[in-house]
């Protein structure tokens, strides 16, 4: 189901005055004042990680919904009466972990519908013996570079597949988008290969002939989608016996990056692979590097610099000078302005020039930034990070003082 332009302006204003923290990494990005709930989102991964998942998740809802109003009244109740509710973070994570299924839940009911799209594996004949193996994690090693627009980082994963016995179907799934670079040996018969995931996933290294299938939530695929984690497996089966007419065998999860899939490649059996898709092909030259890979690359550009205790104490002096009264004669017991303490300048950077930050400055990825008068302030949004603007003696982040 298709929307107009204004119809989306709409729903993008309503996810924001009914959902002031729940756009999440996705869109909040912690600089304003907060309340409990936004600090708690700011300063939780966790919690900020189902934050943006919800945003997502609603927006996607609203998409194919067939009436929107009535679950944009749902998401408001929810809103006021369960979230807003909540006083510990605790209590915040079940309440989002709940709507967040019932959200799914309802897309999933939207795309069963008779007038929805059909999801089917073109090309796909089955044998009559063959064994549905599941492979994948979270997210693979980090690439440096996106695959789409999403703003978070791709990542590669290394799959090795060992299966002598029977055909095999390899259902593979991660959250974040994943280029998945494959290789088998000789005796291994490779059937079909399905990936999904939250953003978008690639095939790399795949033998011309094999049938692939991309059902991403990236690309509202009709089949649904899943990623694989040891404690997020509960859509991989429904997806296997709609797809193959049976459950999944077994799962093999991903660690660092890489997931052996069958019965574990023997030492020295030479594995096989397509040199017409590497996972290079896929970068998406359009959107710039993400991430530490972009730090790095403003840092090789002369935008930035590495942020020193000089930086951090001219900071701490400056607010000081700021904060100080008008020019005349201390008053006995007035006391004076305090300096404050300097901020930590562990991965912490100065602005140069004109910059534009990265995307992705989330969680373990956010770190500091002190913007020199003079200097503009940084275009895009800067995440979880903190920045510290010489310029009007302004901090804006996670850390900043009220």
């Amino acid at each position: 189901m298709f929307r107009t332009q204004s119809h989306r302006a709409l729903i993008a204003c309503v996810a924001f005055l009914f959902l002031p923290a729940s756009a999440g990494a996705a869109s909040f990005n912690c600089l304003q004042k907060q309340t409990f709930i936004e600090d708690a989102i700011c300063q939780n991964k966790r919690l900020s990680r189902l934050d943006e998942q919800l945003a997502q998740a609603y927006q996607g809802a609203m998409d194919i919904a067939f009436a929107p109003d009535e679950l944009k009244d749902e998401q408001r109740n929810w809103v006021s009466t369960v979230r807003n509710a909540c006083q510990q973070v605790n209590c915040l994570l079940a309440a989002y972990q709940e709507r967040l299924k019932a959200l799914k839940g309802y897309a999933d009911k939207q795309r069963s519908r008779p007038d929805s799209k059909v999801c089917n594996f073109p090309g796909l004949a089955l044998p009559e013996k063959f064994k549905v193996f599941v492979g994948g994690g979270y997210s693979g090693r980090p690439t440096g570079f996106q695959i789409d627009q999403s703003g978070h980082e791709a990542t590669q994963m290394d799959v090795t597949v060992h299966s002598p016995d029977e055909p095999v179907v390899l259902m593979l799934g991660a959250y974040e988008p994943t280029i998945w670079n494959l290789k088998w040996t000789a005796d291994t018969h490779i059937v079909a290969v399905l990936v999904s995931g939250y953003h978008r996933q690639a095939i790399a290294g795949l033998a011309g002939g094999i049938p692939a299938l991309n059902a991403s939530y990236d690309n509202q695929s009709a089949c649904g989608f899943f990623y694989v984690s040891e404690n997020d497996l509960d859509k991989v089966n429904p997806v296997s016996r709609r797809l193959f007419g049976r459950p999944a065998d077994l799962v093999f999860l991903a660690k660092n990056g890489a997931v052996s899939i069958g019965n574990g490649v023997p030492v020295g059996m030479k594995l096989l692979t397509s040199e017409t898709t590497p996972p290079a092909s896929f970068y998406d030259k359009t959107a710039p590097l993400a991430g530490p890979a972009g730090l790095k690359d403003a840092l090789s550009k002369g935008l930035l610099r590495k942020a020193s205790t000089a930086d951090a104490e001219a900071w701490a002096n400056a607010v000081a000078v700021s904060a100080a009264k008008p020019d005349r004669p201390a008053v006995a017991g007035e006391g004076r302005a305090n300096k404050p303490r300097p901020p930590s300048v562990s991965d912490a950077y100065v602005v140069l020039k004109a910059f534009t930050y990265p995307s992705g400055l989330w969680g373990g990825n956010s770190c500091t930034f002190f913007v020199p008068k003079g200097v503009p302030r940084p275009k895009g949004n800067p995440g979880h990070s903190n920045v510290y603007d010489f310029n009007k003696v302004n901090c804006q982040g996670p850390l900043c003082s009220p």
